[in-house]
């Protein structure tokens, strides 16, 4: 929400109109006890620089690629500040399923998508991080937090390397138990949430479209509702509906 927004939903919820004085004065509960206030939008923001969010680093440089504005954080960093603030909020921690295994054991997705900025030529892409273990929650914004921030195309060269960053930070995580909130806690991923274009391009797979809409098979959108070929496999047999791309061509 921006200035302007919180301004303006600051006086509504605050304020009233008197057509006698014409002005705008502070609604009173009972008389002489106004109603609760927002606070003004500089103490708001003043509140938010003082958080701390951790340590933020720059994008990887790519020889030959114009450098990339955004920003990424310390994957372990961000899950460590993500495991104390479920562990030492009540109503969080009530929350938290460790699928049969130890308190403390943590299990987190990564997931990313990138999309154009309204009419310009630039694009935007986020990766975010969360914690398998708020079962439903996960599907929620509130329970997905910021990894990344970039002013690019999801499969920009740039985006490309960070990715074998953070997988070489995940594979560092393996193994390794940190205290937190007086717990020993551990740190798997479990899960990549992410569309097939994403998941093609960073496998190494071939790209999609809307008549070959899937990476890994030569099905096309005019065979898939053909009699008998729902539910049929893809493989490499004698006579196959469907079959692996060729890398050969």
């Amino acid at each position: 929400m921006g200035k302007r927004k919180y301004s303006a939903v600051h006086t509504a919820l605050t304020m009233q109109y008197s057509p006698t004085t014409q002005r705008r004065s502070y609604i009173n509960v009972l008389p002489g006890l106004q109603i609760p206030r927002l606070l003004p939008y500089k103490d708001v923001m003043a509140k938010v620089r003082a958080t701390g969010i951790g340590a933020l680093q720059p994008l990887p440089e790519v020889s030959g690629q114009a450098p990339v504005e955004g920003w990424s954080r310390p994957l372990r960093e961000i899950l460590s500040i993500m495991a104390d603030m479920f562990l030492t909020t009540p109503r969080l921690a009530k929350t938290l399923d460790w699928f049969g295994k130890s308190k403390g054991t943590f299990l987190f997705t990564v997931g990313g998508d990138g999309a154009p900025l309204g009419q310009s030529d630039e694009d935007m892409t986020l990766w975010c991080v969360s914690l398998l273990n708020r079962g439903r929650h996960v599907a929620s914004p509130n329970d997905n937090f910021l990894l990344l921030a970039a002013g690019c195309a999801e499969n920009h060269p740039v985006l490309i390397k960070y990715a074998g960053t953070l997988v070489a930070e995940a594979k560092a995580l393996d193994g390794q138990t940190v205290l937190i909130a007086g717990v020993p806690c551990t740190f798997e991923c479990k899960l990549v949430p992410v569309d097939m274009k994403w998941l093609a391009k960073y496998s190494g797979e071939v790209g999609n479209a809307a008549r070959y809409f899937t990476s890994f098979a030569n099905v096309c959108s005019s065979e898939k509702l053909e009699p008998g070929t729902m539910g049929r496999p893809v493989d490499n047999g004698p006579q196959p509906r469907w079959q692996p791309w060729s890398w050969e061509h």
